[in-house]
Order: C-alpha cells, then structure tokens, then sequence
C-alpha cells in the first residue's frame, strides 16, 4: 500500500514538471512559464483521466457479478490516484497564479505577503473543486478502499470511467485561452466533450441504479423460488513457467504464447500453420509475480472462509511445470500458501476489532501417496480412511489437527511438515513430488453473544503431483509404482470433470481415488473454488501443455453451489423422571437423599429455584404441559375413575415386591453368616466339581476377581432351604462351561494366558528358535525376488512389496517390522512366522 501511495506521489508531479520543462525548450513555440505550466497542468490532468477510464473499463469488463466479483486493479489504482488530488490543488493554484502575473496584479509577486493573498483569492475563487478534492482524498478514498470490504468493484469501475471527458474538457479550456475559437478543432473537440460529458456525467448514474435494481431484483427473485444458496463457478488461472533453453535440445522455441490478461494460443498439432485459442479468467505470463498470482486468483475468495464457507485452491499441470513453485515458493518469494495463511490471519485481525465473534484458526496436513493418505504433521502414522458424515462433508478420522494463534506458530509446524512430503529426482524434473499434498486451514468463529451461533470455514491448499510420461522420465522400480498411481487419480480426476460438464451422469466417480474424494467439495461441491494451472512452453512438453490446457478449459464451467455452515447453540433441556420413579419418591429411602444430595450440589454451583423455573419457561415444554392439561380435563369422570384404580393397584403391588426383596436380602445375609461360621464343611462343597485342579495353579492377588451376578431390583426368585441347597449338589451349566474353558488353557511362563494355537512356540528351544529368526530376517533383508518367493506364504506380489519397502525404508530392524508392508496384518504374520520356522528347522 505505502509502495503503490509513494509511485502515485512521484508520478504525476514529475510528470508536470518533465512537460514543463519540455515545452520551455521548444523553440518554436516561444511560450512563456506561465503558458507551459498551464498546459503542463491540463496534460498531467489528460493523462490521469485515460488511465482511470482505462482501468475502469479492465475492471467493469471483467466483473460478471457486479456486486461479489472483485478486482486487483480496484483498490490498487485507487491508492495510486489519491496523490492525484493533492497535486492538482497545487497545480491550479500556479496556473491561478500565473494568470494574475498576466493580467498584472499584485499578488502575483513573490513576496509572501502578496503569496498569502494570492491563496487566500485563489481559495475563495475555487472554493467548491478544493472541497471536492479534499472530500475525495479524506472520505472517498478511506470509503473506497475499507468500508467496501472487496465488494461492488463494477461500480467503483464504471465511476472511473466518468473522468473519460477530462481530455476533452481540458483541450478545450487550452484553445480557448490561446484564441483558437473559430478553428475546426475546437469545434470538433466540442462536439466530442458534449456527447462524452453527457454520458459519462448524465446517463452514468441512472445506470448504475438501473444495474443495481435488476442484481437487488434477481436476488430476491432467486430468494423467492428457494435457491437461496449462490453459485459460484470454478476460477480458472494458467500461468505460463519462463523459456528454459536447455529443455529445448531442438532449439524449437517456445509452442505457446500469451495474447492478452485472459487470452493465449497453442500452436494445432495437426497443422503447424494453426493455433487454438484458449479463453481463462486470468492468465499470468513468464513475467507474472508470485504477489500478482497471489492478488488476482487468491485473495478474492479468502474472505469467504470466515463467513462459514469452504473456498478450495489446487495448483495443476505436469511435472516441470512450476506448481509447487506457485503453491510453495521460495524464502524470497513466497507462494501461495505462506501468502493465504498470512491473509487468513490478517482478515482475522481486523475482523476481531470491530465484530463481537472469537475466531480460532487449526491446520491439517496430508499427502496422497500411492493411493495413502499420510499425515504429514505426524510421520509415523499409517494409512488413514476416508469417511462421510450424515451432512454428506468428508471427513478423515485420526488426522492430526494443530491450533495455531500466528503466522509464526503455523511456520513452525509447516516447515517440518513440508519435508515429510515424498520427493525423488527422474529425468525431467531433479525434485518431483511423488505424491498429492493438501494443506487444510480450518476458520471457526463463534458469537459471544446470544444466541452464539457457531459458524465453520475450510481452506483446501492442494499441491498436485505431476502427470508423467514414464518413457521420458525413466521411471523403475518404486518409481514406476508411484508414477501409475498418480497418473491414475488424475485419470480419475478427469472422469469427475467430464461427469460434472455432461450433466447426464449418474454417478460422478468421486469414490474411484482417493484424491477425488478429498476434491468432492472443491469441484461440483460447496466451495468457492480456483483452479491454477501450470504449463511449460517447449515443444517437448507439448502434449502435455495441450492436456492441461483442455483439462481447465472443461473445469472452469464446473459450478459450486457455497453455503455457510452454522449451527446454534441450544439448551439442554432436564431430563424427565418416569411416573413410577416420581410415584415411589414419596415413600422410599434412597430417592429422599438423592433428592438431598441434588439440592447440596445445586447450592454449591449457585443455582436457585428460578432457574428451574426458567426452564419450564420454555416453549417446548410449557406445550406439552398445556396438551397435558387439555387431555386431563377432556377425559369423563368413569375413565378418571378407572386410571386411580389402576394407579392404586400398581402401587400395591410394587409395595408387595418390595416385601419379597427385603425377604431375600434377608435370607442371603442369613446364608453369608452360616459360611462365615463354617457350617458349610469342606468335605461336602456346595457345589460339585469333578474337574481335576491345575497344575498347582498360585492364586494372585493383584489379578481383578470375576464381578458377581448382581440382582436387579423387583426380582423375586424361589428360593429353596439351605438344607436343600447344601444336599442337591447339582453342577450348573456355568460350571460346566467353566471347566471346558479352563481345560483348553495352557499356563505360561510369564503368568498369562496363551491358547494352544500359539503354544508351539513355547516349546521350542530358545536357541534354535532365535536361529531361525535370524536366518528369515537374513532373507527379508538380502534375498532377491526370487530368494523372497521361496519363503512361506511370499508370492510374487508380497515379494515386491517387500522390496520396495525395503528400497524405502532400508532393512528391517526385527521380524514385526514385516507388518509394515502393505497388505500384512497380524494375523497373517503369525501364520508367516510358524510356517517358515518350522520349515526352516526342517531343513
């Protein structure tokens, strides 16, 4: 901002002085001070007055929604004609000036007193256009640049398209002071001033009230019929990387070219004499900045994410081509990402001072590889799914989510993570990314006040891995695995394009990748979406190019369909007790303390019998007791009659169960106290068992004992005698399942225990076991394929894995590393290592 106020402040003063004194030096036209200062002021005013219709046609031009689109060139230009205003007071103040030293007035001297005076008529003289500039830098410019908050940029375009009569008006007031009143020139330049002036300062502003009641009229319309949630169409940016000359082994030259800020051509690959032409909504050359790319494609749609909305950026195009350049950048010249998150904290900040919500700002980092997503904020996790919620959002379980409170804070945990992400060197890019990475910045404002709606934005940062040709870049190996799966899932990513422009597809293949299913949101979903694609122009990547230019040509008619997402906190309403609970309160022990405790606890936390009784304020519940009422008074006095007969017989008979419960009780403390008086011998167990005991089995006594069978409430049982009881010796079912159970055991060493399935380990020798441990993980670690496929259980496709793994991730340090390997679990490991033991001690 400072930058753009000081070019302004320099520009047009040193434009005013450099024509004054270039028309000084003419000879031929022997014009004095005064007349080159004068026109001096009438150029410098002519040239402001182009370029503001010039950049207000750009931004009218470019703006499809005249009340949300928005412009880089608005605000720039408006910081670099304020300078304007403060200059051309003092420009008219010396042609004021200069004309009193014609006419030969005294003020017109040097002397300060006779300047004061000067001033003083010159202010009373041109009262009204000093006020209109001062009200243009103090209160348009500040209104203009803040209070708009980036919208209505169509607007403040067509308003400076009004100062399109300024070089007329200012030829004019020229000829007319040089006497030139009767030439064709001043007759033709006043025929132009008053069709110029008529519709740039008569018909301008019924205009722009005539655009804005048919946009106010749609949105009402459209508010009406229920589509109440805006489209918003996917932004497309291609941004050209420079001519490298040492990827051009021909010496072709470059295959594409830019025409203007949205427009370029490819040379047809069926006739070298044609080239196609493709139309973007911004395109960026080789002499675009990361700050330009930034302020054109980036920025408008941040603002979007804190009102409760998901915007979405992806960088696109093949390998070489410049994407994590844009995306990354460098220490001096940051890219996209470093950029956005500033902002994010920036719009954040200024929306803290003036609004009465609290922001919290989290990221979540991932990468895409080989059909995994990994989370890069925490390396040593493993494969993570993908889910979705009943509100059809995606959502992915055990991903690590960071808080972070400053641009600082997210620095910290970016950089580490950006060098968790997968990179190799091939033969056309030194450092290609071998897999997906997307950035996520989640915005979470919440109201502090009634009713404290919560409201949710998401930032999706997507840094695609290239297409790649494997002929040309030599891929093997691991290398060749990793490039498949890329090319797969932007395959798949161009069926999902397809499917969304037919408009006839069924099914859209969303779920076939996994980059697809993360994307759901950001093409055909809910956010506002940009697209930045990445081209090269030599010829040797011409088909790529190609690809990807037609790839953003179909994407940019993709339309999203942005909500906000808000939800608000409601009460918690208290729980109703059940009738019998609320009958039997009067009566029984345990429901008067607990009633008790409640009131303690209700005074500790503060609470008194006016809250409870706003809770029964509420609407919710004031219906129902009305309803309630309603039915009572509805019923006839035979049916009340019968309802309080049925009340009262159930509480006879809940009183009768309560009777039974208290005469069980009773006879198990009997019975405790007969065992504990060892009535009960240990020659006649009460209970039977012919099972043979373990093997002197110790007790221990740090191990939980098995819970007891516990008896609910109002369950009454027959209950024989304890003569009875001591004389069936019955053995139960439990006991039976009891004794299998114990007999399928096997004690370990340790104390646990193992079942049988895993009881041959244990009796083996130690010293041979450990030996064929070794010889296994001797093999894992230096067989080759075909060493790897004579083990058990190892068939071709496992032995690749495991070279690859190994390739990776370098030896195995013990055996259990094996259950990293895709597609071993812990099952199959166990079957693995008791197979190849035994078959190894076979040997």
């Amino acid at each position: 901002m400072l930058t753009i106020l000081a070019a302004g402040s320099m520009f047009f003063p040193g434009l005013f002085l450099l024509s004054k004194q270039c028309l000084k030096s003419i000879p031929a036209l022997r014009w004095s001070e005064g007349d080159a200062v004068i026109v001096s002021a009438r150029l410098v005013s002519s040239v402001q007055a182009v370029m503001a219709s010039s950049a207000g046609f750009i931004i009218a031009s470019s703006c499809e929604d005249v009340i949300e689109d928005q412009h880089w060139l608005t605000s720039t230009y408006i910081l670099f004609a304020v300078p304007y205003f403060v200059y051309d007071i003092y420009a008219m103040f010396m042609c004021y000036w200069y004309k009193l030293r014609v006419k030969g007035h005294e003020e017109a001297s040097a002397a300060p007193q006779h300047m004061s005076s000067a001033l003083t008529s010159y202010l009373r003289r041109e009262f009204l256009m000093v006020l209109h500039h001062v009200v243009m830098v103090t209160v348009c410019f500040p209104v203009s640049v803040f209070w708009r908050q980036g919208k209505g940029d169509y607007f403040q375009g067509i308003m400076f398209m009004a100062e399109l009569s300024t070089p007329s008006v200012c030829l004019g007031k020229i000829l007319i002071q040089y006497k030139q009143q009767h030439t064709l020139l001043h007759k033709v330049n006043g025929a132009l001033m008053l069709i110029t002036f008529f519709i740039c300062r008569v018909l301008l502003f019924p205009y722009l009230y005539y655009v804005y009641g048919r946009s106010n009229m749609a949105q009402r319309v459209s508010a009406s019929d229920g589509g109440n949630k805006k489209t918003s169409r996917v932004r497309v940016a291609v941004r050209l990387r420079p001519y490298m000359l040492k990827q051009d082994e021909k010496d072709e030259g470059p295959c594409v070219r830019g025409l203007d800020s949205q427009n370029l051509e490819i040379i047809n690959w069926r006739n070298a004499t044609e080239t196609v032409k493709y139309h973007f909504d911004v395109f960026h050359d080789t002499q675009t900045t990361q700050q330009e790319v930034f302020l054109s494609s980036v920025k408008p749609i941040l603002p979007h994410i804190l009102q409760g909305q998901n915007a979405s950026v992806f960088a696109y195009g093949p390998t070489g081509a410049g994407k994590t350049h844009t995306m990354l950048g460098s220490p001096d010249q940051p890219g996209v990402i470093p950029r956005a998150v500033r902002e994010v904290f920036n719009l954040v900040k200024a929306k803290n001072e003036d609004e009465g919500w609290d922001y919290s700002i989290g990221m979540s980092y991932l990468e895409i590889y080989n059909e995994k997503v990994l989370d890069l904020l925490s390396p040593n996790s493993q494969d993570l799914p993908i889910r979705e919620d009943k509100d059809k959002n995606i959502l992915i379980p055990g991903l690590t989510h960071t808080t972070i409170s400053s641009f600082a804070d997210f620095d910290k945990h970016f950089v580490p993570a950006t060098l968790n992400r997968t990179t190799a060197s091939t033969k056309l890019n030194q450092r290609s990314s071998r897999s997906h990475a997307i950035l996520l910045i989640k915005v979470v404002r919440t109201q502090r006040a009634a009713p404290r709606r919560r409201q949710t934005g998401k930032l999706y940062l997507v840094d695609l891995a290239g297409s790649e040709d494997n002929r040309r870049t030599g891929n093997q190996g691991i290398r060749l695995k990793e490039s498949g799966a890329i090319n797969l899932s932007l395959f798949t990513l161009s069926k999902v394009v397809d499917s969304l422009n037919s408009g006839t597809a069924i099914r859209v293949p969303y779920r076939d990748s996994k980059l697809t299913r993360l994307l759901q949101d950001s093409l055909g979903g809910s956010a506002h979406s940009v697209m930045i694609t990445n081209i090269a122009p030599e010829f040797k990547y011409y088909f790529d190019t190609f690809s990807a230019l037609n790839f953003a040509a179909k994407s940019k008619l993709i339309v999203n369909k942005p909500f906000t997402r808000e939800t608000v906190a409601v009460p918690v309403l208290p729980v109703k007790r059940a009738r019998e609970e609320h009958e039997a309160g009067g009566s029984g022990n345990e429901p008067h303390k607990k009633r008790q405790k409640d009131e303690k606890k209700n005074q500790q936390d503060g609470s008194s019998p006016s809250a409870h009784h706003h809770s029964l304020s509420e609407p919710s519940v004031m219906d129902r007791l009305i309803a309630l009422e309603k039915l009572m008074m509805s019923c006839q006095d035979k049916d009340r009659t019968s309802m309080l007969k049925d009340v009262a017989q159930s509480r006879k008979e809940i009183q009768e169960l309560k009777e039974k419960q208290r005469e069980f009780e009773s006879k198990a403390k009997l019975f405790s106290q007969l065992a504990g008086e060892k009535l009960i011998t240990p020659q006649e167990p009460v209970f039977k068992n012919n099972t043979a005991p373990l093997q002197k089995k110790q007790s221990n006594a740090t191990k939980p004992s098995k819970q007891q069978a516990v008896v609910q409430p109002l369950q009454v049982s027959q209950l024989q005698p304890l003569q009875q009881l001591v004389v069936a010796k019955k053995q139960s079912v439990c006991v039976k399942k009891k004794e299998k159970k114990l007999s399928d055991l096997v004690e370990s060493p340790n104390g646990k225990e193992n079942t049988k399935e895993n009881a041959w380990e244990s009796q083996l020798d130690t010293s041979v076991l450990e030996q064929s441990r070794q010889k296994i993980l001797q093999v894992l670690n230096t067989g080759c394929l075909k060493e790897l496929k004579g083990l058990q259980q190892i068939g071709d496709k496992k032995a690749k894995l495991i070279l690859g793994w190994r390739e990776i991730h370098g030896h195995f340090t013990k055996l259990e590393d094996l259950i990293k390997v895709e597609g071993m679990t812990e099952k199959r490991f166990s079957s693995f290592m008791k197979a190849n033991i035994l078959s190894t001690m076979g040997k």
